[in-house]
């Protein structure tokens, strides 16, 4: 794996199993205009695949083999997995391969996921998955911090005339309240 920008080449060398690398910087023999045209057919390459990257927002290039198989080895004892990688790298922007999101992105997943409930307020409408009531939309009306347990109230006439079985979801309704 190596890593390109308009002065250097980084290339990183290891060993996984003994968890050592090592990093080796090399001085970029490409000059300014030969960088332009490198990035600008990376660029171009990427959007015949549909990928759109701004023109000045690209500034470190790595190349990366592509995992194109995993396999399973049973014709010893020792059975075990295998990856097989592309012979040929392919070279894409860093900035594709590792985007981060803030943490107070309201789409920050990490957050979200970490503790399910803080985002379940009050009067919010969420998506029912319990099993006699799926898909059903519900008001929260309570939430125990103590115990992590939601109450949740329905708007009956407006989730029965969801439903195109009017018998299904007045059974899921009733079931559930009772």
């Amino acid at each position: 794996m190596s890593f390109e920008d308009p002065l250097s080449v980084y290339t990183l060398y290891g060993d996984y199993y003994e968890n050592r690398y090592t990093v080796q910087q090399a001085d970029q023999t490409r000059s300014q205009r030969q960088w332009d045209d490198f990035v600008n057919k990376v660029r171009y390459r990427l959007e015949d695949r549909g990928i759109y990257c701004p023109p000045g927002k690209i500034n470190v290039l790595v190349s990366v083999y592509r995992l194109h198989d995993i396999g399973f080895n049973t014709d010893y004892e020792n059975q075990y997995f295998f990856k097989q990688y592309d012979d040929m790298p392919e070279v894409l922007p860093l900035s594709l391969l590792m985007r981060v999101r803030n943490r107070d992105h309201y789409l920050e997943m990490e957050s979200r996921v970490l503790s399910p409930t803080e985002d379940m307020k009050p009067n919010s409408q969420l998506l029912v998955c319990k099993v006699n009531a799926y898909g059903l939309i519900a008001n929260c009306l309570s939430r125990d911090r103590r115990t992590g347990n939601i109450k949740v109230g329905f708007n009956k006439a407006r989730e029965s005339a969801k439903v195109h079985d009017p018998f299904l979801g007045q059974k899921a309704i009733q079931s559930f309240n009772q």
